[in-house]
């Protein structure tokens, strides 16, 4: 039944993404809901917003709900199937809309791990990464600033918003220099942006809004709740997967295996994504990201 809301509910947001593309416009953000990110989304730099205000938060959503489609695969229900088909594929595709190198990184790892403990997963694997190879030599030679957002270059280097590059290096040092200040407890919740002028380099020393953010959730942990906050997080991260692998390896049945293997896959994608942006921050990926450890660790009471 979980399962089922949740691909219901993902058909409904990923359809909602397509239609506001083919149409350029999203009712939501023009009569009710105030966007900050809506005109350039829209109008200069077209990307799926849906009903998640931002594309890379849409795609985390997407990123937590795939895996749910999984579930109906083999269910006897010829509707059940062709419900989990169409979610999986409709989720595959607006994550790929969306534009989001942290959550196609996080769909990567989602895949691999879920693959890796499936019948067969030699053939599989290799065909994922055929495909996400494929991707990539695609978007490198593409022009357009969306499509070739998924290239060699922009992916990994060579880019000012790349994985690795000037932007991320500074936020890397600023981070640093907080944990000089305070390596305990960190500098405070939501405290990087109001004390950003304080440890930004000369260069971006009044940088807007927006940007006065490290990009990563685990510079975020590192700078605002410091050692202490960090190292518990951590702690408790791998405890949960460390419980989730045993109560894998021991489980028989094939629906509770799937329940469990189907969380931790959608897990993993979302730590995965939180290298990119602060997930946390924005309240659904959060409150997903409970739900699954939720999942995960009362998979055994099942």
């Amino acid at each position: 039944m979980v399962s089922a809301v949740i691909c219901i509910c993902v058909v409904l947001v990923a359809l909602i993404g397509l239609m506001e593309l083919y149409f350029g416009k999203n009712v939501l953000y023009e009569k009710f809901i105030d966007n900050f990110f809506y005109e350039r989304y829209i109008k200069f730099n077209p990307r799926p917003m849906s009903t998640q205000l931002n594309p890379a938060v849409l795609g985390s959503y997407l990123l937590g709900c795939l895996p749910f489609s999984f579930y109906f695969f083999k269910n006897k229900s010829l509707y059940l199937r062709l419900l989990g088909i169409s979610s999986c594929l409709l989720c595959v595709s607006v994550i790929i809309l969306t534009f989001s190198r942290g959550v196609f990184l996080g769909l990567i790892a989602l895949m691999l791990f879920y693959l890796w403990h499936s019948p067969g997963r030699k053939w599989k694997i290799s065909i994922l990464l055929f495909c996400v190879i494929s991707i990539l030599c695609v978007s490198s030679l593409q022009k357009n600033s969306n499509y070739n957002r998924f290239s060699f270059k922009r992916l990994i280097t060579g880019s000012y918003d790349s994985i690795i590059s000037e932007y991320r290096i500074d936020r890397v040092y600023m981070t640093k220099k907080i944990l000089r200040d305070y390596p305990l407890l960190g500098i405070g919740f939501n405290h990087f942006r109001i004390r950003f002028d304080e440890y930004a380099d000369k260069k971006n020393v009044n940088e807007v809004y927006e940007f006065r953010i490290p990009d990563n959730m685990y510079l975020i942990f590192l700078a605002e709740a410091g050692i202490v906050g960090t190292v518990g997080f951590f702690i408790f991260i791998v405890l949960l997967l460390k419980r989730g692998i045993m109560q894998l390896r021991k489980e028989e049945g094939y629906n509770k295996k799937q329940v469990l293997l189907i969380s931790m896959s959608a897990l993993i994608g979302l730590l995965v994504n939180m290298g990119a942006y602060e997930l946390f921050y924005w309240n659904n990926p959060y409150l997903f990201f409970c739900l699954l450890c939720g999942f995960i660790g009362g998979a055994g009471e099942l």
